[in-house]
């Protein structure tokens, strides 16, 4: 309820206005209310307005795999997509402009490094990244876990044009160059200037 003070500071706030013309019902547009935002949207909200960058949503399987990965799984093209985008990322024209290094990471610390860094690449306008998950010679169990994950996880996003394996001297088999699609409204420009956060 409104205080009489509060009334009377309307009034007097409203005072010489004129109120508009009764229109027509034919030229009325009628907007349904808003639908209240669920939980997940208002926190996305509340990060973006915090300056975080946006988490994909995306809910990542470790053993999805897909045809349009090669056989060995040392390269990968999203269908629909140039194929020479590949041959490119093989000989070193696309350069990588940010790097993700998940040695010693658990699966699930790699899981949501490799979600934030997504993210991050594509509110920043970043095209080319590399990502070093390792050979596995590491791992515990029989062979490497992370270089097979890491692969099939970037299968899955839509975001994902293409991984192929980095050259010898920057990781090898240990490492994939990724390209990304581009992002609208984003300068690349700021990516070789910033590190992650």
């Amino acid at each position: 309820m409104l205080s009489q003070a509060d009334r009377d500071l309307f009034r007097q706030a409203i005072n010489g206005v004129t109120p508009l013309k009764q229109t027509a019902s034919a030229n009325r547009v009628v907007r349904p209310s808003a639908q209240r935002a669920s939980p997940e949207q208002l926190q996305k909200r509340r990060a973006q307005a915090a300056g975080q960058p946006p988490k994909p949503a995306i809910l990542l399987s470790d053993d999805y795999t897909t045809a349009a990965t090669h056989h060995d799984d040392s390269w990968f093209i999203r269908t629909g997509h140039d194929p020479r985008i590949v041959r490119d990322l093989k000989r070193g024209k696309r350069h990588s402009q940010a790097t993700l290094d998940l040695h010693g990471a658990t699966t699930d610390q790699a899981r949501d490094q490799l979600d934030r860094f997504i993210a991050y690449a594509l509110a920043q306008g970043i095209r080319c990244v590399r990502i070093v998950h390792g050979k596995g010679y590491g791992s515990r169990q029989s062979g490497p876990v992370l270089k097979h994950t890491v692969r099939r996880w970037l299968t899955q996003y839509q975001t994902v044009l293409a991984y192929t394996e980095s050259p010898e001297h920057q990781g090898g088999s240990g490492a994939v160059h990724v390209l990304l699609k581009k992002s609208a409204g984003t300068e690349p420009s700021l990516a070789s200037k910033l590190g992650m956060p």
